[in-house]
């Protein structure tokens, strides 16, 4: 019989597989990838039973049958049996499941638990088919499948998020939504929900942003998103009074005290929001450098021991720089975003006094053009401009009149009032008119105009605000971000980008392409992503994905693939073969694959430490082997008889194209 241990280590076996939203053949048994969380889940449990659950329709064909989270919770209802979080979290292979929002497309996630507390899950775009736990987040139940044998239930303590923002959810702080509204619109995603409300619409903008960013799309923004968001959830007093408790929680531990004892420097790194997860990695380097986690032996064995004392130091220093270089990307991150609102007021001040200028401008020659015709319209201006002065002029003379004649009876305090803010808006309306008839002063002429060139000149050379597609990953840079020494080269994009746009050519729907029918390499799922993410609620068609412009393509590549990639902060050469391979097997692949070569953690985030380690490397060294690592790739995939030809010639043209970068990038520096 199919047991929970049987379920859990099929899992196991497809850990650091791809993720993408698409229909999973749940009757082969040797898929290896792509999946979402409930193709994933539904895939597993058909293996285990041979039969279809958490699909739109249970009777369907395996091969086609479509499953998803909303499924789930219909079939853990009926047909399943559902328990608490914490008791799933203690059984291997129960499924931990949290629902979808109310509404059309809108994602849960289900995850396998090792019955430990852990998980197996297909996580999202950055990180494929992966590891995780269970505590910390939001989970609506536990389920067991009918058929499976599962091991005795024993409940694991499952803490939920410190704090999360969602839909309907109690105590959200006012100040935190509109950090997660001004967040959201500085990456160019549309916000219509009022100030500091939590309403629907902030619930579908944050998940055309988690989509975009290859999270979740629940509409929740809990600390994943709100790091990708570079957003912190906590309320300045909240955060103040953790801070001070996480310092001190770390300090009154032993283990803690003897790593200070061993490198003082390690403190600094125990002051911030991650402070309790700096403590818990500090105890465990302690315990391992002295085999032991009993304080007094601990430090025994480290002060007769001088290897494992300097062992420690290399761990605590490690952990040192890996803080600091978080604090100073979550500082760079604020920068960039307080710099992308000074930007934005710029630019609506521009186009204010743009208009203001204009309207002057069109209300003269539309007078100009009544006065040549004859018509009465034409004594519009004059009648209204008439009124004005006669009404500024009478209110002048009657205050000067009640200047010079304090004897006479008071008027009435109301009136007065009436009569002081009228003759304020007639003084507005009066320098109107003088601008209208007479035109600035050639003074304020000249200041407008060096005004609004100096604003437009400011717009253009900010750069562009990051799209929904670029996200920063905690501690790893931003698309913004450049490594020391970096310099401001000029970008290779349009270069690169025509190389790739000839690899991909224009309209194609080829039966055997898995991604369904193209247009300048661009399917329709992802041009449907990227168009609700700009706000763009239209339908798209195969009819629209063939009219898709190629400055919208460009658009694409450069939000989806090259700025991810930080294609712009990689040599010459490098940023061509790690962008083409990005095109082809997607941005969190290519980054993986770049992060070994180099000898980076592959996370599939390219951040400041991989650029480093790129920098040690010579840039042909680097596009030969990731050349040999692609086409090992390919031959691991299932189309490779059908495709591997193809594949091959478009890495060596592209490896070809690269080294040429590479030679040409030389020659420049030794002239």
């Amino acid at each position: 019989m199919p047991t929970g241990s049987s379920l859990f280590a099929r899992a196991e076996q497809h850990l650091g597989e791809r993720y993408e939203h698409r229909v999973v053949p749940k009757d082969k048994a040797d898929y290896r990838g792509p999946w979402d969380c409930a193709e994933f889940a539904s895939w597993l449990v058909y293996q285990e039973i041979q039969k279809l659950y958490g699909c739109r329709d249970n009777t369907a064909s395996p091969a086609t049958a479509d499953a998803y989270t909303g499924y789930w919770r219909r079939d853990a209802k009926a047909l399943g049996r559902v328990i608490p979080v914490e008791q799933a979290a203690g059984i291997k292979g129960a499924f931990l499941l949290r629902y979808p929002p109310d509404g059309p497309e809108e994602m849960g996630h289900i995850a396998v638990s090792d019955g430990q507390g852990g998980t197996v899950e297909a996580m999202d775009a950055a990180r494929g088919v992966a590891r995780g736990r269970v505590t910390g987040r939001r989970w609506d139940t536990g389920v067991l499948i009918d058929g499976i044998d599962y091991d005795a239930a024993h409940d694991v303590p499952v803490a939920p998020p410190a704090v999360i923002y969602a839909l309907n959810q109690a105590n959200m702080d006012r100040d935190v939504i509109e950090r997660i509204q001004d967040a959201l619109k500085a990456r160019s995603v549309s916000v219509t929900s009022p100030r500091g409300v939590f309403d629907a619409a902030l619930a579908q903008a944050v998940a055309a942003f988690q989509k975009a960013a290859g999270l979740v799309a629940d509409g929740e923004v809990g600390p994943q998103t709100a790091g990708a968001l570079g957003i912190n959830l906590a309320s300045a007093v909240t955060a103040a009074a953790s801070a001070a408790l996480r310092i001190g929680t770390a300090l009154v531990n032993p283990l803690v005290s003897i790593a200070a004892w061993v490198l003082p420097e390690i403190l600094k790194a125990l002051i911030g929001e991650k402070a309790a997860g700096v403590a818990e990695r500090v105890v465990r380097a302690v315990t391992e450098a002295a085999g032991t986690s009993e304080p007094e032996k601990a430090k025994a064995v480290i002060e007769a021991d001088p290897v494992a004392r300097q062992q420690l130091q290399v761990r605590l220093a490690e952990l040192v720089v890996q803080q600091e270089e978080q604090r100073e990307q979550a500082r760079l991150e604020a920068a960039r975003v307080q710099a992308e609102s000074e930007r934005l007021q710029r630019e609506a001040q521009l186009k204010e006094l743009e208009t203001q200028l204009a309207d002057v401008r069109d209300a003269r020659g539309q007078a100009t053009i009544w006065a040549s015709q004859g018509s009465l319209m034409q004594w519009g201006p004059l009648l209204v401009s008439g009124l004005v002065l006669f009404g500024f002029l009478f209110l002048l003379g009657y205050f000067v009149w009640l200047m010079f004649a304090p004897n006479l009876a008071q008027p009435n305090s109301q009136i007065y009032q009436l009569v002081n803010i009228s003759f304020g808006a007639l003084t507005t309306a009066f320098a109107t008119v003088v601008s209208f008839w007479l035109g600035s002063s050639q003074g304020s002429r000249t200041k407008d105009v060096a005004a609004i060139d100096r604003e437009a000149k400011q717009a253009s050379e900010r750069p562009a605000p990051p799209a929904s597609g670029e996200t920063s990953v905690p501690g790893r840079g931003g698309p913004y971000a450049k490594p020391p020494g970096s310099g401001t080269a000029p970008s290779n994009f349009e270069s690169c980008l025509d190389l790739v746009f000839g690899r991909e050519g224009g309209f194609s729907d080829h039966p055997r392409d898995n991604g369904g029918p193209t247009q300048f390499g661009i399917t329709l799922a992802t041009l449907k992503s990227w168009r609700k993410a700009q706000g763009d609620q239209k339908e798209v068609t195969i009819e629209v994905l063939k009219a898709l412009t190629k400055d919208e393509a460009n658009a694409i590549y450069r939000n989806r693939y090259w700025n991810p990639l930080r294609a712009d902060d990689l040599p010459k050469g490098v940023d061509l073969i790690v962008f083409d391979f990005g095109v082809n097997a997607g941005p969190g692949t290519a980054a993986k694959m770049l992060q070994k070569i180099v000898g980076a953690d592959p996370d599939g985030a390219i951040g400041p430490a991989t650029l480093r380690c790129v920098a040690l490397m010579k840039p042909r060294d680097i596009i030969d082997e990731m050349a040999r690592r692609r086409i090992d790739y390919y031959k691991g995939l299932d189309d490779w008889d059908a495709f591997g030809n193809g594949w091959t010639n478009r890495t060596e043209i592209i490896a070809e194209a690269a080294r040429n970068m590479v030679q040409a990038a030389e020659a420049r520096t030794a002239a």
